[in-house]
């Protein structure tokens, strides 16, 4: 039966409640006796047959289990682990756990060791007095002579294991690696129709760790065989020896001996599980013992509160952590050769005119000295290591606003990055003023509230919240958000959009009060009028008085910045004022003067006034592609009502109760269906029949029934061990610490990890203790057994043949120790098929998309030829019972046409692009594409014609060919091609690899815009005649964005353009203006048309840029 538990939406937004403490776990007050049978459990064991168990039944372990005390103890014990000359991770877990982990295993020893000897009251009942060596005499030797030898043979079989344990765990962390970069770029993958290539890569990756694990299993498997074949043949060897050498088998003998041999099965057919547990813990430990012994990151640099700096670097030397130099490819060493032949016979393609050259410092300012920032593609660090920063020494002044600009890859992330502590600092030092707040490029939001992502742990202070909503734009998104400032937001900042999840960044940095603030670009990712408030409210304003280092690509921002850093190429050129920077008519002055117009107008006090409330009203910007939210507004502070809001991350589906035997169908018919497992009950049967046959052969030799010969019973004796070892043989053949770091909150979020383990370890515990509790009663109905079986025999004394007694005293001992073993089996065989379960239900009950290929009807491979877009009443919803997103949707756009979609948040502007791409399939209408109805087709023939460029871009783990083709459909030729026209061939062609150099996980060792550069690349080896821009061109500077804009109009010139906008200036000269409201279309038409209606929705949007930028915009108006 399944259980869903879903919260469901109401009009009042409310706080978390906290919840309630839980109960001291019953065995911290219990007697002795209570803590030996688990009595302690029958309270928790009764509630849980009466129903299913929740989170509420769980107990508080208290603080002999409590994570944070166990934590911080072997914290000590590493520490002065540390100190000796070759540090164990073993022995440091010695030292902290084991007062309490040997004396249980002393007890475990007790406990086995009691049961081996339990065969001796076989012994006594069959009349013989005598140990087995006694009993059998020197034949014994012969049986323990295996036993021997298969000692060292699992020695030597177990180091085998290790070492295939490594690589199938080496090979597993690929394919986790892999799949999780899969899961994070689903929707670019999809967008360019790439699921066969990276299904591909994650099939390969998935095989290779197959034929691992199989080469693992398969040396379990031997062991296993062996551990049950052993004592069989121990007991052969030793029985016919005895008979042998002239002894007569007698029962007591048999079975004496028999009960020996059987007592040594379980241990050993134990034994390879133990084994495997050995080496899965060796290489673990080994593995985390690796970690704990790397190198730590730099401590944070040291804070001086009376300094009259804000931030001071002397003699810096920075670089960032590079993996070791692997060894290159075969392959891709080929591959390469033939590439660099062919670069020597062509000479270099023009690539688009770079303006910032180089420049001579200047020596006021700023004290900024002989700073060298080497590029990627420097000396020793081509292929495997990132830029790194050298003979840095500057001083920047408490409360001054420092802004920092520079070109694509100029270094200047890596400045800010260099000072929070996440480049290794190889020389020098640098001192901070005061305390440091971090806004990094890609803003890191927490799965958290959007309250808790603002306070980040601080004491609330309403007054100063409240401010910092206002000074960050963010009240308006407090109305349209359904939980208001207790909306639960999603891993990654899923469910906001890219300006939304930028102000929550600054909002975290400006509510921690920090003294210095670093700002990497956060003005990128909003609309210009809300840029502008942001830096007039926020930046300049809130936090005026403090230091400030502002990344930006806002040219027009720099003149209200007290002083400037220009990078270019890898130095810091020119420093000083603003003024001072143009006086000097260099490479700022040029930059400022061809790129810097177009934003000058936000100075003017009438388009830049405007209050917050207008600013946050008009400029949040488009929503992400998910459900549309309630637009209540929201009660704040103190007075929410009582009442959870509704959580974006639901309780999961959960089936109580056993698993359902179609599951265990489904696993059957994977594996090989009913012939394979008929096969395996069949050996489990014969396996049992034989191991029986031959303990009753044995029983009816030892009373020589039947009188046949002696030779005969031996004979038949040894083919029944022979028989049951065959078939044993057969049956034994499965991201944000950088922030973190910067506001130095490390303990909070080890406090909070330990918060999260003690809940994990709560019902683990109680699950190991349970499997105790059932244990002690299965044990003891075993002994019940064994005891009334010990009494029937010697009550039936001559009545019951002694071989016969001998043989049910032999399997009654073993009862206990296979009750066990049974439900240890069953309940992880029932645990492992909950994946199973989990697995069949994201296969057969999630909804799929529609089919990747329709054989009957493929468009023809040269399908768009003209571009043009038909869209006929067209209505869109996210799921079905919510409200649409679209509403009627009429729109014909001509091939070749560029249209830019605007609109305010809301307005369906991303819901267009996801109609258009299938993401969400229309719920009403069509879209034609040259005649052909979309949803005909199939979604791989229609995404692989279209093109997108994402405002964020999204690269993966691979090399530069693989991100740009990944189907290897294209010429070495072609991908130069496409570099060349993105201005990314001389960088790349620099590189020792050329297209082969490698690219990490989501592009990490290539700058912000060289990253969207070569998704601009990749757009244009599509060749698609539609192309979908959702303002790609936020996050770059002046000089990509004019890049991308060229590209448009001249690569993409005969293509059908869509542009998303959050910036009016990029589609002013468009064909089109596309104004969305509401997901109704409001005006549809050329921009000078439009701008003509002083009446018109899109006029008012220019008029609202303020009338510097008004008049620019309508002069460039088409």
């Amino acid at each position: 039966m399944s259980e869903k538990v879903q919260i469901e939406g109401t009009s009042e937004k409310a706080a978390p409640t906290d919840e309630h403490p839980l109960p001291v776990v019953p065995e911290v007050n219990a007697n002795i006796v209570s803590r030996i049978v688990f009595w302690w459990l029958n309270s928790l064991m009764l509630k849980g047959y009466k129903r299913p168990l929740e989170k509420e039944d769980l107990y508080d372990l208290g603080a002999m289990y409590n994570a944070e005390n166990l934590s911080t103890r072997f914290e000590d014990s590493w520490r002065n682990e540390r100190l000796r000359p070759k540090p164990s991770l073993f022995h440091a877990l010695h030292v902290t756990f084991g007062r309490r982990f040997w004396p249980a295993g002393i007890l475990k020893f007790l406990g086995d060791l009691a049961q081996t000897v339990s065969p001796l009251f076989v012994r006594e009942i069959t009349n013989y007095v005598r140990l087995l060596i006694d009993t059998l005499g020197p034949s014994a030797l012969a049986g323990f002579a295996i036993l021997v030898i298969f000692g060292p043979l699992q020695g030597y079989i177990m180091r085998k294991l290790a070492v295939f344990r490594r690589r199938a765990a080496a090979v597993t962390d690929q394919r986790v690696k892999a799949t999780q970069e899969v899961l994070q770029g689903i929707k670019v993958i999809k967008f360019f129709a790439w699921e066969e290539s990276f299904g591909q890569k994650l099939s390969e990756l998935r095989n290779q760790e197959l034929i691992s694990v199989r080469k693992l299993l398969i040396i379990r498997a031997l062991i296993f065989s062996a551990a049950l074949v052993v004592p069989v043949f121990a007991s052969i060897l030793s029985f016919v020896v005895y008979y042998l050498a002239g002894n007569e088998l007698t029962p007591g003998v048999v079975f004496s001996s028999v009960a020996l041999f059987n007592v040594l099965r379980l241990p050993l057919m134990l034994f390879p599980a133990i084994i495997g547990f050995t080496v899965d813990a060796k290489v673990s430990l080994g593995r985390i013992q690796e970690l704990l012994l790397a190198p730590e990151l730099d401590t944070l640099p040291p804070i001086e509160h009376s300094a009259d700096f804000g931030v001071r670097v002397e003699n810096g030397k920075f670089m960032w952590e590079s993996p070791p130099p692997e060894e290159e490819d075969p392959k891709k060493k080929k591959r390469r050769m033939k590439e660099e032949k062919k670069n020597k016979k062509k000479t270099k393609t023009k690539s688009v005119k770079n303006d910032l050259k180089q420049a001579e410092n200047s020596d006021e300012g700023i004290t900024v000295e002989n700073t060298i920032i080497d590029d990627k593609n420097s000396g020793e660090a081509k292929d495997s290591a990132a830029p790194f920063l050298r003979d840095i020494n500057f001083s920047i002044p408490k409360g001054k606003l420092v802004a920092v600009v520079g070109s694509v890859g100029s270094g200047k992330s890596s400045l800010l990055n260099a000072l929070v502590g996440e480049m290794r600092m190889v020389e020098g030092s640098i001192t901070f003023g005061g305390r440091v707040g971090y806004c990094p490029q890609t803003a890191w939001i927490q799965n958290a509230t959007l309250k808790d992502n603002i306070i980040f742990g601080l004491p609330f202070n309403e007054e100063r919240y409240k401010r910092v909503l206002h000074v960050c734009a963010l009240e308006r998104d407090l109305e349209v958000l359904p939980g208001g400032d207790y909306t639960e937001i999603g891993e990654r900042g899923i469910n906001l959009s890219g300006g939304q999840k930028q102000r929550l960044n600054i909002a975290r940095a400006v509510y921690f009060d920090s003294d210095i603030i670093l700002l990497d670009d956060p003005l990128s990712a909003v609309d210009a009028h809300v840029g502008k408030h942001l830096f007039d409210k926020c930046i300049v304003g809130e936090l005026a008085g403090k230091t400030r280092l502002l990344v930006t690509h806002q040219l027009h921002y720099i003149r209200h910045c007290d002083y400037v850093l220009y990078l270019n190429d890898g130095r810091i050129t020119e420093q000083g004022t603003y003024q001072e920077l143009m006086n000097n008519n260099n490479s700022f002055a040029k930059l400022l003067q061809e790129y810097g117009g177009i934003d000058e107008e936000e100075e003017e006090e009438e388009g830049g006034e405007r209050d917050a409330d207008q600013s946050s009203n008009s400029t949040i910007i488009d929503e992400s592609p998910k459900p549309p939210v309630v637009t209540e507004v929201p009660t704040k502070g103190a007075a929410v009502a009582a009442v959870r809001a509704p959580g974006l991350m639901t309780t999961e589906e959960r089936s109580t109760g056993a698993v359902n035997s179609k599951v265990y169908m489904l696993y059957f018919a994977a594996g090989g269906g009913l012939v394979a497992l008929s096969g395996i009950i069949v050996l489990l049967i014969l396996t049992q029949v034989v191991r029986v046959g031959n303990d009753l052969w044995l029983s009816y030799w030892s009373e020589e029934k039947w009188g046949l010969s002696k030779q005969l019973y031996m004979g038949v004796y040894v083919a029944w061990g022979v028989g049951q070892s065959i078939f044993m043989l057969f049956f034994g053949t499965l991201n944000g610490l950088a922030t973190i770091r910067a506001y130095r909150v490390q303990d909070r979020f080890t406090r909070t990890n330990e918060k999260f383990m003690n809940g994990n370890n709560r019902p683990y515990y109680l699950s190991i203790s349970i499997q105790r509790w059932l244990g002690v009663r299965l044990e003891t109905i075993a002994n019940i057994l064994t005891f009334f079986a010990t009494v029937f025999a010697v009550l039936a004394r001559g009545k019951v043949a002694p071989g016969q007694v001998g043989l049910v005293l032999s399997y009654s001992l073993q009862v206990t120790g296979v009750f066990n073993w049974c439900v240890r089996q069953a309940a992880e065989v029932e645990t492992n098929m909950n994946a199973v379960e989990r697995v069949d239900h994201y296969i057969h009950n999630i909804e799929s998309e529609a089919d990747l290929v329709i054989g009957d009807r493929r468009p023809e491979p040269e399908w768009p030829q003209r571009g043009d877009i038909e869209i006929k009443d067209l209505e869109l919803s996210y799921r079905e019972g919510l409200p649409p997103v679209l509403h009627g949707i009429n729109l014909s756009i001509t091939g070749g046409e560029k249209v830019g979609v605007v609109g305010r948040t809301g307005a369906g502007k991303s819901s267009i692009m996801i109609a258009l791409f299938r993401v969400v399939e229309a719920s009403r209408g069509s879209i034609d594409i040259d005649g052909i109805d979309i949803s005909s087709i199939g979604l791989h023939d229609l995404r692989s014609k279209l093109a997108i460029i994402p405002q964020d871009p999204v690269l993966f783990t691979g090399t530069v060919r693989s991100n740009l083709d990944p189907f290897n459909n294209h010429t070495d030729q072609e991908l130069w091609d496409v570099l060349g026209r993105a201005d990314l061939k001389t960088y790349f062609s620099t590189l020792p690899s050329g297209l082969e150099s490698d690219i990490t996980e989501g592009g990490e060792n290539l700058s912000a815009g060289q990253r969207q550069l070569l998704c601009l690349a990749r757009a244009m080896l599509t060749r698609s005649r539609i192309v979908i821009m959702d303002e790609a061109t936020a996050s770059v500077d002046v000089q990509t964005d004019a890049l991308i804009q060229k590209a448009l109009r001249v690569d993409f010139a005969q293509c059908t353009v869509l542009t998303i906008a959050h910036r009016l200036n990029t589609v002013i000269d468009y064909d089109k203006i596309l104004v969305l409201d509401n997901g109704n279309v409001k005006e549809f038409d050329s921009p000078k048309n439009l701008l003509s209606d002083v009446n018109s929705a899109f006029y008012s949007m220019v008029q609202e840029t303020g009338p510097a930028n008004a008049a620019l915009l309508m002069s460039l108006a088409k």
